[in-house]
């Protein structure tokens, strides 16, 4: 609600109407919560080192690329779908879908068990990303009366878009800090069936939280009596290729989030390989991790890069601070990780509020899958990558391939940043 007073005493704000800013502050609330419950899952923290007691690393490597696989197929059709059809019932969906992989992995602990599992969180991966961006940029567009002619109610909409989108991400990050925090210790204690069993009730409480809070705030004529599936697609597909600065980010952004999600699921074992680090530590270490990444994600709207390339050149820090976690023993090694993570969260919302901003047309939902499908793709080399260095020498090494590459990438698109977008951020500071 504090959105709605802030927003109310400012002189020549875009939005007045009280209406339309209580149900924004309500929509928060709501959002968060649903964020929240979706990402206490227990399993987080151990799950790798579960899995990899009945398969090798190179098949644990290769459960991950099926798991990007099955994203990389359904992220455009899906996202497609969230252009024509009610993206709270979808993203519902999702959380059911999602519980539906840690029972597949409760009842088959073996390989095909564990793909099976990884293939339905895939769906329910595709069914949320670009749906969950395009229901909170429709919400904020729709309280505050999109013009796309009005530069000052543009700046507010990405600004509340940076603060909201940031914010629901902290909240996803506090569920799984908390996740981790507590997921090895149980798993001690109880056992992985009944870690997996709590792990399953959580994206279940998630969606009926959305279910039951949250509406689509699109008009009805929107969706499928407007476009047809393959209309929605080939309208994604023009709104991406005459734009240098939407391909910039969203390759930008995709790249972030691969190496990024590339690492999180190799924490357990890097860990693992350390001396004296138990299950119950390797959850807190992973929890602070994340904790880092909750202040990060909350701090990402007040810290104002203005410039594009300082976006990347966080990335960019990003990557350095990994290398330390790797070299630096002892507590600071566990500060630079928090500090990569810290980093990284940033970077990630600014890339994913510039991406849409600059997302014209009523194809939203499926361009932001396009980025995550690009993500995954991406992401596939990643896991290939870290999979193959470890098998030849530890997962140390490839913790330092992933932050070389992260450096590497993240020094190009700083100096690719196209000169139209470079001159609209040096104007605005």
């Amino acid at each position: 609600m504090r959105i709605c007073t802030h927003i109310r005493t400012q002189p020549g704000c875009p939005v007045s109407r009280q209406p339309r800013l209580t149900r924004i502050g309500r929509f928060e609330a709501a959002w968060y919560c649903h964020a929240f419950l979706t990402e206490l899952v227990l399993i987080y923290p151990v799950f790798g080192i579960m899995m990899l007691e009945s398969v090798s690393k190179i098949e644990f490597s290769l459960l991950l690329v099926i798991w990007s696989g099955i994203a990389i197929m359904l992220e455009i059709p899906l996202g497609a779908l969230a252009d024509r059809l009610d993206r709270r019932a979808l993203l519902t969906i999702a959380g059911v879908v999602e519980g539906f992989c840690f029972l597949c992995w409760m009842l088959m602990p073996h390989f095909w068990g564990y793909a099976l599992g990884f293939i339905t969180w895939a769906i329910a991966g595709a069914l949320q990303s670009g749906t969950s961006e395009s229901l909170i940029y429709d919400t904020i567009r729709g309280a505050a009366g999109h013009n796309p002619n009005d530069a000052r109610k543009l700046r507010w909409i990405e600004r509340i878009y940076t603060r909201i989108y940031g914010r629901s991400l902290a909240a996803r990050s506090l569920g799984a800090t908390c996740a981790l925090i507590l997921g090895g210790y149980v798993a001690t204690w109880l056992g992985y069936e009944q870690v997996l069993l709590l792990s399953m009730v959580a994206p279940w409480l998630g969606a009926s939280t959305l279910w039951w809070l949250i509406r689509d705030p699109r008009p009805k004529s929107e969706g499928a009596a407007k476009r047809s599936f393959l209309g929605v697609v080939q309208d994604a597909i023009r709104e991406i290729m005459p734009n240098p600065e939407l391909r910039h980010f969203l390759l930008a952004f995709a790249t972030l989030g691969a190496t990024f999600g590339a690492l999180e699921e190799y924490i357990g074992p890097l860990y693992k390989e350390k001396p004296g680090i138990t299950l119950g530590l390797i959850g807190v270490i992973a929890g602070v991790a994340y904790l880092g990444a909750s202040i990060g994600l909350v701090l990402a709207e007040r810290l104002r890069l203005e410039k594009h390339a300082s976006v990347h050149l966080f990335m960019a820090l990003s990557g350095v601070m990994l290398l330390g976690c790797v070299f630096v023993p002892g507590v600071l090694g566990v500060v630079c990780l928090v500090a990569y993570f810290f980093t990284c969260s940033i970077s990630f919302v600014h890339l994913q509020a510039r991406m849409q901003m600059r997302i014209q047309g009523d194809s939203r939902a499926t361009v932001t899958s396009a980025a995550w499908m690009l993500d995954a793709i991406i992401g596939i080399g990643f896991y290939l990558l870290m999979g193959v260095v470890a098998e030849a020498f530890d997962w140390h090494a490839a913790f330092i391939a992933i932050a070389l590459v992260t450096i590497l990438c993240a020094s190009g698109f700083a100096l690719q940043v196209p000169k139209s977008a470079s001159t609209k951020g040096e104007s605005r500071s």
